[in-house]
């Protein structure tokens, strides 16, 4: 059983940090590729233009696979900051589970408590207008990962204020896992005197003369 903490949060709001998933954990790994994408995709298309402006006399054409190179750059620089708070999310393994009724506001998408989340098909039929639910967040992402445990493939963007981590407590440590003590080791009894075999009188388990323990059950062969 895994126990959650729980933190002082806004009126209507309560927050608690649990561990992540498998399923979010490789859904949060997902988030810098589409910006990787458009980078390549940008630096292919400046190069293909690079090359054909040798056949175009036009000034204006020349300046293209410049722009077009710039483009790609700012996708990079972007990739590699969402690289940067992925490797983070993942390095500190939680989510933060933000407990609340959420509002449907039309044109800026649900209103989440202290965030908002743009209008996408993965919510369709699991937030509903004025009725309670568990959006699952990345606050180093800035992204949401589940709704009500339903995890989506590809992370959905939340928009947030500057600052808003603080308000949700996100750094805040989580509960180890309850493990069972487990028992002390015993010492296992020697066997009688003058025993040589080629099996373990315990289990079975075929043995070589030169072994002092069986490699099944532990018994002890030699005195």
């Amino acid at each position: 059983m895994t126990y959650t903490q729980g933190y002082q949060s806004p009126p209507g709001m309560s927050v608690s940090v649990r561990p992540m998933t498998d399923a979010e954990r490789q859904a949060v790994k997902t988030i810098p590729r589409p910006l990787r994408a458009n980078a390549i995709g940008m630096s292919i298309v400046s190069m293909a233009m690079a090359i054909m402006i040798n056949f175009v006399d036009n000034p204006v054409a020349m300046l293209m696979p410049l722009l077009f190179a710039f483009v790609g750059l700012g996708y990079a620089i972007q990739a590699r900051k969402s690289s940067g708070s992925v490797a983070q999310a993942l390095a500190k393994g939680t989510v933060t589970d933000v407990r609340t009724t959420p509002r449907w506001t039309g044109a800026r998408g649900w209103e989440v408590g202290t965030f908002s989340v743009p209008r996408s098909k993965q919510l369709e039929g699991l937030l509903i207008d004025g009725a309670p639910a568990t959006v699952s967040i990345v606050p180093e992402a800035k992204r949401v990962v589940s709704v009500n445990m339903t995890s989506f493939r590809k992370p959905v963007t939340l928009n947030a204020p500057a600052g808003f981590e603080r308000t949700l407590v996100s750094s805040a440590p989580v509960q180890a896992r309850w493990q069972a003590p487990t028992a002390p080791a015993q010492d296992v009894p020697p066997p009688p005197d003058g025993w040589a075999a080629s099996a373990c009188p315990q289990c079975g388990q075929s043995v070589s003369g030169d072994v002092m323990f069986c490699e099944k059950c532990g018994f002890r062969l030699k005195p």
